[in-house]
């Protein structure tokens, strides 16, 4: 069951690996600013996929119904976008700035 939340060979190393692009990755100024914004918006991202994920579940976009080989990128790429749009909103607030983000 451990498995199945994420905490899975692969996902463990694919989060290091991205950690370490992070962290001795040396890109231009733009690729700063990327990584940057991401770090910044990982944690709301992290709070909200799940919302996401139950939206598209609920119109019928699933794991279960699509086919895995666009589906998993797709649902992904949304979850993702959908956190990140949050995040923009969210960092223009004070208080949820200053408290939660």
């Amino acid at each position: 069951w451990t498995l199945l939340q994420g905490n899975a060979p692969g996902v463990v190393l694919e989060a290091a690996g991205l950690f370490g692009l992070c962290l001795y990755g040396k890109p231009g100024a733009r690729g700063r600013a990327v990584t940057t914004a991401l770090s910044k918006a990982s944690f709301c991202i992290y709070l909200t996929h799940l919302f996401f994920l139950d939206f598209l579940a609920g119109r019928g976009l699933s794991a279960g119904t699509l086919p895995p080989v666009w589906g998993v990128p797709v649902l992904a790429a949304a979850a993702f976008g959908g956190g990140f749009l949050v995040w923009l909103v969210l960092r223009r607030v004070p208080v949820v700035k200053t408290y939660l983000i």
